[in-house]
């Protein structure tokens, strides 16, 4: 992470000044997440599927809040971008591969423009209104800082976000 960087997310990481790196369930992380989104895609009228193909005791080494909140972040901007509509759903899929677990956040829409792709690497650079654009660019650092990789997966019929996290 570059000085700008560390100075524009210093308030962000400090929030909850007693949070360290633990070794977590990954289906502890499913779980919560699940119980901080499922209310808001029901009162949406959004189908939200959480899909976990993993061992019950696959662990991860993170900040559980912050992964939690890049999930949950993920599911909630699927929520705002595809609106309230019966047929419009979420699936949030978990799988281990290769000595990472992969978070899907796969939706009923139909992916990004290249306009807004391009908007994702930066901080302020919105995709719509009424988005800040700071979302998936600090959620992508907070990854980052976590050995972990989020990205944007092109050329997908539907709308396609993936943390990756290394398994310990």
């Amino acid at each position: 992470m570059n000085s700008y960087d560390s100075e524009l997310l210093k308030p962000i990481y400090t929030l909850d000044s007693e949070a360290t790196n633990q070794v977590v369930f990954v289906q502890d992380l499913v779980e919560e997440v699940s119980r901080a989104t499922s209310l808001v895609a029901i009162y949406e009228n959004i189908k939200l599927d959480i899909m976990s193909n993993i061992p019950t005791d696959l662990q991860v080494e993170c900040i559980p809040s912050q992964i939690n909140k890049i999930i949950s972040n993920l599911i909630f901007n699927s929520i705002y971008a595809i609106g309230k509509n019966a047929n419009n759903w979420i699936k949030l899929h978990v799988n281990a591969v290769a000595g990472h677990v992969y978070f899907s956040v796969v939706d009923s829409g139909n992916g990004l423009c290249p306009d807004s792709i391009s908007k994702l690497l930066f901080p302020f650079l919105g995709t719509g209104a009424p988005s800040s654009g700071f979302g998936y660019y600090l959620s992508r650092k907070i990854a980052e800082s976590h050995g972990g990789k989020l990205e944007y997966i092109k050329g997908c019929k539907n709308t396609v976000f993936c943390l990756k996290l290394p398994i310990i």
